[in-house]
């Protein structure tokens, strides 16, 4: 099983290798990996990675992320990987979940932050959580989430 901060990790990789995007925020990053979260959990019934999911007021949120990258407020993250950096992250990355992270990258990358937050606010794990004052999204929610 991944780690949530190696999959961000991941996340920010494509990011600066694509061309076209320049805004992933932590606020975006944060909707991302629920989404591969999400993805994984429809596809195998299991998690991508160990952290938890919690239902804060723009959305789901990986605590351990979300403070890792903090400090960049709401500008994009920028992160320059060096070849140590990619080879931590091939080390760190099965196949397998690099494919679901890379699935979710090409389905979500094109929306912005809050379009995401929008999204995953109309969805059953984020709106059963926080309307029941849950701060963790419990897994079984992952599995359906209309």
């Amino acid at each position: 099983m991944a780690n949530a901060l190696n999959v961000a990790r991941f996340l920010l990789y494509l990011a600066q290798r694509d061309d076209q995007i320049s805004d992933l925020s932590n606020l975006k990053l944060q909707k991302l990996l629920y989404y591969a979260q999400l993805t994984n959990f429809q596809r195998k019934n299991s998690a991508l990675f160990e952290d938890s999911l919690e239902a804060w007021q723009f959305g789901p949120v990986v605590r351990s992320v979300y403070e890792h990258f903090k400090s960049h407020g709401s500008r994009p993250i920028k992160h320059e990987f060096n070849p140590d950096d990619v080879q931590h992250l091939i080390k760190n990355i099965s196949r397998e979940e690099a494919e679901v992270i890379l699935e979710t990258w090409n389905n979500y990358k094109n929306k912005s932050a809050w379009e995401l937050v929008e999204a995953s606010h109309n969805e059953k794990p984020w709106r059963e959580s926080w309307f029941n004052n849950q701060k963790i999204i419990d897994e079984d929610l992952l599995t359906s989430r209309t």
